[in-house]
Order: structure tokens, then C-alpha cells, then sequence
């Protein structure tokens, strides 16, 4: 055991947090218990649901698919509720307390700003990812697409509270980047990367295109969390971390300890969770938090620093990878002849006896069959 680790603290924004398990904005931080369950459960901080100027009759409604969630709404917190969660919870727990807010003009953002501060929350997400207040004149659907927009609302915003801001961004802008930049500029103290991607949603096609969610009457485009949007999240940080010194929340398709690490090693100082306890509950918290730890003391890192961005170093245009010739052996003492290997319409070079057999003047060197098979037994070896 390597005697040398040291807590698994961090600091984020000018806040301390006791792991850099943090728990996203969304239905697991709309009320007091689920915080506190939240705590309980080993989280670090959490970013409490949506606030708003003014009630909006919004529920939730969530498609499961594979391991992740479709949702085209869900509830919001009118300022008098958000600011009785905040107060409620700033008494009842030890947690970071930072308030995600969502408004439509300069004041109401502002307002809510210095709601939530008088409230008690120790730091403010803006969700930039809302379709309102672009720059006039902009062709931007969201505010996060627009760098005019986000500078001059950020540094409105951090003019008027004296708490660390942060900005969550929107995956659909055109240079992820250059928006975290135009928030370093106006006084970010950190981005949260990133909200939930668009995408459509599910059709019951077999009554005439209507929704399959219960109790709606009609589409909306939503936003798509868990393990399918983990790439984009993944490419949304590392592009931030290579070319912005702010530090990141990583957010989007974090469901285990393994995704963490690699959030962490793009360039992420903490990150945000939400699908994974939503379809695994709070035990999930712990389970990636010894994870991560049992990981960080097997590998001989003392702390985060020590592999924080370094996929970075890896990180190259395509054109400047170089491609080795490799070649796929089947060890024949743990084959079993599952066929598993030889499912795929693209390769033609696994024949199934009562072993695999890998015909090397065929194989395309894509490497899917050691993979996924479930035994281990097809190993890569130089061309």
C-alpha cells in the first residue's frame, strides 16, 4: 500500500472540498433529504437544482435507454423555493452548497445571483446552456454558443456577488474553448464541462409517431445524460484544459470510477455526477469514490496533481498519429469457442471450431475482438 497518499481533498473554485465527488444540478439536489442522503452517501458537494425568477410548470419525464437517460423536462425552483433549499441545507449539512441558476435578462440573472449568496451558498453555476440571451444581432440559439453574450453576463454576475462563479457550458457551442476563455476573462473562478447535449426524443411508432413519455402531449427536444455522451465530455474537457487556465468540473457520462479517472486525466479538478446515482442510487457515490482511491493507491499517486491533464501530452491531430502493424493470437489453453469474437460484419478472419482462429492476412488490426472477449484470451502482439 503506498504509504504516501494523502486525503482526497481538493479545491475547485475557491472552494474546499472534502473529494471531488460533486453531485450535478438536477433531481437529486431539489430537496434537503436528498442532499442529506447525498452527504450520508459520501459526496463531496453538490450544485442544488435549477433556480429561476418565476414559477414554470415543468415535471420531470425520463426515457431509460441503455445506460443513460433521455429528458426533455424537469422541475425548476422559483427563487423563493430555491432560496428556502439553500438555507435549509447550509444548516443541515457540511456539503460545498453551489446554486445553479437560469434566468432571462441581465437583472433576473443577477438578481438570483445575489439571492442565492444572501441564502448561504457558497458559490453560483450559471447554466449557460439556455436558449435566451444571445448578443443582438447573434444567429446563437443558446447563450453558451455566444462569446459576447458569456463575457458580458459573467462579468455582470461576478460584479455583484462576492462567492466564487462558475459557468456551465453548452457541448453545442462551436468552440467549447473560446466560450471557457470569454468566462476566465470576465472572472470565472471555474466551468463546469458539460450540461446535457440535445437530442429527440423517443417515438411510439406504432401510434402514428406520438410520444412514448407518459403523460405528455406532445415532442421536445431534451437533453441525453449517462455513458453516451462520456465521449463528448471527455473531448469538452481536454479541449478546455489544453488551451484555458481555469480549472474544470468534468460533467457528462461519469458512471464509475474508471470514467473519473480519465475526466482527471484530461484536465478535469473535480467532477459532477448525476445519471449514475439516478439509475444505481447512492451507494454509486462510495462505489467510485474507493474506486478511486484504490486506483490512485495502486498506481502510487499521492494526490490528484499527480495525473491531472497528463492524457494531454498524448493528445495529437490525427494526421500526426503513426498506425503499427500489429497482429491477434487466440491462446488456446483459455479459449472456449464462445463466438463472441466472430460476431462482427466487418472481419472476415475468425473462423469457430472448438476454438477461434484468427486468419492474420485478413485481420484488419481493429482490435474489437480482444475486446470483447470474455475470457482473455486473444492477446495483441507487435506486427
Amino acid at each position: 500500500m503506498n504509504d504516501v497518499f494523502n486525503e482526497m481533498d481538493v479545491w475547485f473554485a475557491d472552494l474546499h472540498l472534502k473529494n471531488p465527488c460533486i453531485i450535478a444540478s438536477g433531481p437529486l439536489t431539489s430537496t434537503p433529504e436528498k442532499i442529506m442522503m447525498a452527504e450520508k452517501a459520501g459526496a463531496g458537494g453538490v450544485v442544488t437544482k435549477m433556480a429561476i425568477p418565476e414559477p414554470m410548470d415543468k415535471k420531470m419525464r425520463a426515457w431509460i435507454h441503455t445506460s443513460g437517460l433521455f429528458s426533455p423536462s424537469d422541475e425548476r425552483l422559483p427563487v423563493k423555493k430555491a432560496v428556502k433549499l439553500v438555507s435549509a441545507v447550509r444548516k443541515s449539512t457540511d456539503l460545498a452548497i453551489i446554486s445553479n441558476i437560469l434566468a432571462f435578462d441581465v437583472d433576473s440573472w443577477v438578481g438570483l445571483a445575489v439571492s442565492m449568496e444572501n441564502a448561504g451558498a457558497h458559490a453560483i453555476e450559471i447554466n449557460m446552456s439556455c436558449p435566451n440571451l444571445p448578443s443582438e444581432g447573434s444567429d446563437k440559439k443558446f447563450l453558451g454558443q455566444d462569446r459576447k453574450a458569456v463575457k458580458k453576463l459573467t462579468k455582470d454576475i461576478v460584479s455583484h456577488v462576492s462567492i466564487p462563479v462558475i459557468c456551465k457550458l453548452t457541448p453545442l457551442a462551436e468552440d467549447i474553448a473560446s466560450i471557457a476563455e470569454a468566462c476566465r476573462k470576465a472572472g470565472a473562478d471555474g466551468v463546469t464541462a458539460i450540461n446535457a447535449p440535445l437530442g429527440a426524443p423517443p417515438l411510439d411508432i406504432f401510434n402514428g409517431g406520438r410520444p412514448v413519455l407518459p403523460g405528455v402531449n406532445a415532442h421536445s427536444f431534451g437533453g441525453i445524460t449517462g455513458e453516451w455522451i462520456k465521449p463528448i465530455a471527455m473531448m469538452c474537457i481536454a479541449e478546455i484544459a489544453d488551451r484555458v487556465d481555469i480549472q474544470i468540473a468534468g460533467c457528462g457520462g461519469i458512471m464509475g470510477w474508471r470514467d473519473a479517472v480519465e475526466a482527471i486525466m484530461w484536465g478535469a479538478t473535480c467532477f459532477q455526477i448525476n445519471t449514475a446515482v439516478i439509475m444505481k442510487g447512492f451507494d454509486v457515490i462510495a462505489q467510485i469514490l474507493n474506486g478511486l482511491e484504490g486506483y490512485m493507491r495502486k498506481m502510487g499517486y499521492s494526490d490528484f496533481d499527480s495525473f491531472r491533464g497528463i492524457a494531454l501530452g498524448y493528445l495529437k491531430p490525427s494526421s500526426g498519429i503513426r498506425f503499427s502493424d500489429l497482429r491477434f493470437e487466440v491462446d488456446q489453453t483459455l479459449c472456449n469457442g464462445c463466438g463472441r469474437c466472430g460476431v462482427f460484419g466487418h472481419c472476415t478472419a475468425i473462423t469457430i471450431d472448438e476454438t477461434a482462429v484468427i486468419d492474420p492476412e485478413k485481420c484488419l488490426n481493429c482490435g474489437m475482438c480482444m475486446q470483447i472477449c470474455p475470457r482473455d484470451a486473444i492477446v495483441c502482439l507487435p506486427g
